[in-house]
């Protein structure tokens, strides 16, 4: 799949009101649409972190979260 069509599976929301005691923090979702995943967030920076979070621990490469090929 191409990269760009995978990146249009990401929906990222950044809402400062998300903010726990001045910290950081992000959420993930199943998406809006099917097969997408959207990532909301109290910064860009912890976007980033949700994402990566996202990769690291989600999407682990077993095959048992293989959305990004469309097995799903």
């Amino acid at each position: 799949m191409p990269i760009t069509t995978a990146a249009k599976r990401f929906e990222i929301v950044v809402n400062a009101n998300l903010a726990v005691n001045g910290k950081d923090v992000f959420e993930i979702f199943n998406g809006s649409t099917s097969c997408s995943i959207r990532i909301s967030a109290s910064t860009s920076l912890a976007a980033a972190w949700g994402f990566n979070y996202y990769l690291k621990y989600v999407a682990d490469g077993s095959g048992k979260n293989n959305w990004m090929n469309g097995s799903n």
